[in-house]
């Protein structure tokens, strides 16, 4: 099973309906990416910084962030 216990994100100059709408999107990518890993592995934190010119697209500025998760994702879960 894979969990995500918390997920901020911060985007500075948006509004709260922006930041919510970007937080869904968000969880909606990285939930239809991730797939079930083949055995336990716990990754207490994962910190993604991304400079992003316009948060204007919602969709691009989500797939951005869920492709740098993914792949911290991926080698957390190879180094361990």
């Amino acid at each position: 099973m894979i969990r995500i216990d918390e997920l901020h994100v911060k985007a500075p100059g948006r509004n709260p309906e922006d930041g919510n709408a970007l937080g869904r999107q968000l969880s909606e990518r990285l939930a239809e990416t991730l797939h079930e890993p083949s055995g336990n592995v716990h990754i207490p934190e994962i910190r993604v910084r991304l400079q992003i010119a316009s948060l204007d697209d919602t969709r691009q500025a989500a797939d951005q962030i869920a492709e740098q998760i993914i792949t911290k994702i991926k080698m957390e879960s190879f180094r361990l």
